[in-house]
This record gives structure tokens, sequence and C-alpha cells, in this order.
């Protein structure tokens, strides 16, 4: 009888298995051309009733606290990168990534503005209106801050600026990383280092760790602006993206709305200088 974790991934006599396709394959195997050490590889791979398998060893994982577990995510992104990373010049067509994501920001930037109207044009305010209404204002320092940056960005491709891209993880957060070896690479690809940086962030903000320092002397090894700048665009960009907002006056969209608000007005604090 397999134990199922979920859908996709299950134990089986001391593995996890997960189904996977050609891509993950590769990532491996282009992780151990590099000589990465940190990372749980799978030892078998095999078809099954046309779907693609890797087994990979299992491990218990040893409980310590999570701030020091986060220190330890970042050692081991930090060698992910280290071992995969090349500098490259940021072309104008890649532009067309940012552009999508602006798209994305003025739609739901454009909703919210819809739900504050509606708001502001009842004739009895309710409770969850004053409360979309009173916190409205740091979605618009956000959107500020997004401008500023997406002009900083562009700015900053116009001048070729070159930046180290490398293999990133792209989910991580502290449950992948087992006894310090990175686990569920399943997502990864080659993109600018901040990106891992930021999703680290957005991921594990929750724990309680001087954030400031741990990202900034992270960042810090990377000489130039566009990794803090793009940090700190790409962060706001997840949170704003994660607001659910298809009625903000049910319970669960006005608590996506509330609790994202304070982690943006935290971040805005925490990393004004950025």
């Amino acid at each position: 009888m397999n134990n199922y974790l979920t859908r996709k991934v299950f134990i089986k006599e001391g593995y996890v298995v997960k189904k996977t396709n050609r891509k993950s394959d590769k990532i491996y195997q282009y992780l151990n051309s590099q000589n990465v050490h940190n990372v749980v590889y799978p030892e078998k791979k095999y078809v099954l009733n046309n779907e693609k398998y890797l087994e990979f060893p299992y491990y218990d994982e040893i409980d310590y606290p999570s701030s020091k577990k986060l220190l330890n995510l970042k050692d081991a992104i930090m060698e992910l990168h280290d071992k995969t990373k090349t500098m490259k010049v940021i072309k104008k067509r890649n532009m067309r990534y940012f552009y999508k994501i602006y798209y994305k920001l003025d739609m739901k930037f454009s909703l919210l503005e819809l739900y504050i109207r509606e708001c502001e044009n009842n004739v009895n305010h309710n409770d969850n209106d004053w409360i979309i209404l009173s916190k409205y204002h740091i979605y618009l320092d956000c959107k500020k801050e997004l401008y500023r940056l997406q002009k900083k960005l562009h700015n900053l491709v116009d001048k070729n600026t070159s930046a180290y891209y490398a293999v990133n993880h792209f989910k991580p957060d502290i449950t992948h990383l087992v006894n310090n070896s990175l686990i569920s690479l399943d997502h990864a690809k080659i993109a600018i280092v901040t990106s891992d940086i930021a999703k680290i962030y957005v991921a594990n903000e929750y724990i309680d760790i001087d954030w400031f320092n741990f990202v900034d002397s992270w960042l810090n090894n990377y000489e130039g602006e566009i990794y803090k700048v793009y940090f700190k665009f790409l962060v706001l960009y997840i949170f704003i993206l994660n607001v659910n907002i298809d009625n903000v006056n049910e319970y669960t969209s006005l608590n996506s709305y509330v609790q994202i608000n304070n982690k943006i007005k935290k971040f805005l604090l925490q990393f004004n200088t950025y």
C-alpha cells in the first residue's frame, strides 16, 4: 500500500516516488554535472502506465528552529546559484516577460479600484467597507512603488545591464530543505538569482528574523543595482498577485485583502532604502 503525500507524490518501501517529466530529469542531470552536492538526487527512474516517475531516498527530517533552518536554506540556495551561475546581458526582448507582469498588475489594481469605488458609493457603510477603505492607501503606496521600480528596470535594461543567471529552485521554502539538502526541484529554471531570494522572502516572511540583514547581506554578494530593484519588484508583484478580490466583502477575500495589506506595509518599511 502506497502512502500518498500528494496526488503526484507517495512513499513506497523507504523511497519517495514522484510523477515527473523529461524536464525534471534533465534538471537533475545538469545539477549533477555541475557538482551541486546539496541536492537529493533520484536513484531510479521508470515508466508506469505511460507516466514517468523518479524515485528518491526518503529521509526523516530533524526538528529544529525554523529561523535556523532558514539560514541553512539560504546556504543551500547560494551554493545552487554559485555552482550554476553565468553572467548575461539582460536582452530587451526579455522585456516581454515584464509586459506580462505589468498587464497582470494593471488588472489587479483596476479591480481593486472598482471595489473601492463601490465601497465609497455605498449609502450605508458596513464594517467590511470601513476595513477595505481604511487599508487601501497601502495598496496605493504599493502601486506607486511598483511604478518607480518598473521605470528603474526599464532604464537598467536600456543600459545593457548584465546580471547573474543561475538555476533557481523556484519553490524555496523551508519545507523543501531536508537535512540541509534541497528537494523538489521539479519547477527549477534558469533565471536571475534574485528570483529565488524574493520567493524565499514571500514563502517564509512569517519567521521572526531580521529580514533586511538576511536579504541585504545576500544581495550584496552581487555588484549592481539590478538585484535589489528586481528583488523588491518581485516581492510586491507576488503579494499583489495573491490578493483574492473576487468579492472583497466575502470573509475569505477580505481576510486575504487584510493579510496581504499588512505584509506589504511591513515589507515597504523593512526595505524602504531599496
